[in-house]
C-alpha cells in the first residue's frame, strides 16, 4: 500500500516538472532537439531594426545582436580621382588587345578607393546564464514560430520546467524575453553584454549598457542596453551583469541605438528599457498582430505530410525531403522566407541586406552589404509584398 502511494506520488510529480514535446504538431514551427553550437544554428527574430539570434542553450545562451544602422563606418565616398582621366586610356588599351594592361590601370585608376565599401557590424552578444547548474537537460526542444514570429527553448533542470520565449517587436520596438517555471520561485539567472573588448556596465539596480564604437574611420557609434523585471524574488545589477534570483517569472528587455539615428545613444537605450511594460501577455498579442498584418496576406497548400514527416525535426526533414516530398515542409520553406524579409525590413527602416538583418561578425562574409545584383531586387520586391 505504502509503495502504491509513493508510486502514484512519484508519476505526479514526473508529470508536473516533465513536458511533451510541442513542436511536432505544430506545422508552423521550425525545430530542433538540442540547442545551436555556431551561429549558422540559430534561429533568428527581427522587428526590422533590432535583430537577434537564438542559439537556445539550457544554461548559457549567448545571443548576438544586432540594430539595421550598425556598419563598420559612416558615409565615404570611394570615388576614384583619377578614374575619368583614365577611362579613355583604359578603352584604348583594350581596343588595341592589351587587357593585361587595361586590367593593371583599371585596379589603381579607376577602382574605388578604398576597394572595399563599407560593411555591415554586429552589436556583440547577450549572455544569459541560468543557475540552475550545468547538468544536461531533459525534454528538451527549441523553436522559431513563424507564423506569430516568436522562438523559444524549454526543459527540464533539476526536475522542474523551464520555458523561455523570444520576442522581437515591431510596436513596441523592443527584444523581449520571458523566463518561467514549473515551480514559484526557481527563476533564477544574470545578463551580461559583449563586444570585442567592451562590455557592459551596471546602470541603476536592473539594468545594464554597453558603448562604443565601429572602430573605423568616420566610425558609428552604439549603445546596447538589457533590463530585468521580475515578478517575485529579487533584481540587483552589479559589475558587469544584472541578476535576478529567486523569481517566478521574469522578463528581459533589451534595446539599441547607434548615431546614425540617435545623438545621445546612450540616454535613449536607457529611457526605452525604463518605458518598457509587461504583461508579456500583451505585449505578444500587440507584436502578433502586428506581424500577422504581413504574414497572413498569403497562404499556401501543396498536400498533406504524414505523420511521421511532421514528427520529425527541421533538420532530420531538411534531409529526408530529398528522399521523400513533404508537401507541408515546402509550404514551411517557403513561408520561412516570407517571414525572414518581414522580419528583417519595415517601412521607414533600411532594406534587408545580404544576411537580413543578423550578423554575428564584424567582418561577415561579402561584407553583409546591399549588392546591386540580390539587394536591389529584394528591396523592390519588399516595396510591392509590404507596402502596397
Amino acid at each position: 500500500m505504502v509503495r502504491s502511494i509513493w508510486l502514484v506520488a512519484a508519476t505526479i510529480q514526473y508529470l508536473a516538472t516533465t513536458s511533451a514535446l510541442e513542436s511536432p504538431g505544430k506545422p508552423s514551427r521550425l525545430w530542433q532537439n538540442s540547442a545551436g553550437s555556431q551561429w549558422n544554428d540559430c534561429f533568428l527574430i527581427g522587428n526590422g531594426r533590432l535583430g537577434a539570434s537564438v542559439p537556445g542553450g539550457a544554461q548559457n545562451d549567448s545571443i548576438w545582436l544586432n540594430e539595421d544602422t550598425f556598419w563598420n563606418g559612416r558615409y565615404k565616398s570611394r570615388i576614384n580621382p583619377k578614374a575619368l582621366e583614365t577611362l579613355p586610356v583604359i578603352r584604348s588599351h583594350i581596343l588595341e588587345g592589351r587587357y593585361g594592361t587595361a586590367q593593371d590601370l583599371a585596379a589603381a585608376n579607376y577602382d574605388g578607393v578604398p576597394n572595399s565599401a563599407r560593411n555591415y557590424n554586429t552589436l556583440g552578444s547577450l549572455d544569459l546564464v541560468m543557475a540552475h547548474g550545468p547538468a544536461s537537460p531533459g525534454s528538451y526542444e527549441r523553436w522559431l514560430d513563424i507564423d506569430d514570429a516568436s522562438a523559444g527553448v524549454s526543459y527540464t533542470a533539476g526536475g522542474i520546467n523551464f520555458t523561455r520565449e523570444y520576442i522581437a517587436s515591431h510596436p513596441a520596438d523592443i527584444v523581449a524575453i520571458r523566463i518561467t517555471a514549473g515551480k514559484p520561485g526557481s527563476v533564477s539567472f544574470s545578463v551580461s553584454l559583449r563586444r570585442l573588448t567592451a562590455v557592459s556596465v551596471a546602470s541603476g539596480s536592473d539594468t545594464v549598457v554597453m558603448t562604443g564604437d565601429s572602430g573605423t574611420d568616420l566610425p558609428i557609434e552604439y549603445a546596447v542596453g538589457a533590463r530585468i523585471v521580475a515578478t517575485g524574488g529579487t533584481v540587483s545589477a552589479s559589475g558587469n551583469n544584472v541578476t535576478c534570483t529567486g523569481a517566478d517569472e521574469a522578463l528581459v528587455f533589451i534595446t539599441a541605438w547607434t548615431s546614425v539615428r540617435q545623438a545621445n545613444q546612450s540616454s535613449k537605450v536607457l529611457s526605452d528599457l525604463k518605458a518598457a511594460r509587461g504583461p508579456f501577455q500583451t505585449l505578444r498579442e500587440e507584436h502578433t498582430k502586428d506581424y500577422q498584418a504581413l504574414y497572413k496576406r498569403a497562404d499556401f497548400s501543396f498536400g498533406t505530410s504524414t505523420a511521421t514527416q511532421r514528427s520529425l525535426t527541421t533538420a532530420e526533414r531538411v534531409s529526408a525531403m530529398s528522399k521523400t516530398y513533404d508537401p507541408e515542409f515546402a509550404v514551411l520553406f517557403l513561408q520561412f522566407a516570407r517571414y525572414l524579409l518581414i522580419s528583417s525590413s519595415r517601412r521607414g527602416l533600411l532594406p534587408a541586406n545580404l544576411q537580413g538583418i543578423w550578423n554575428s561578425e564584424v567582418k561577415p562574409m561579402w561584407g553583409s552589404r546591399f549588392t546591386i545584383n540580390i539587394n536591389l531586387r529584394e528591396c523592390l520586391a519588399s516595396t510591392t509584398l509590404q507596402w502596397r
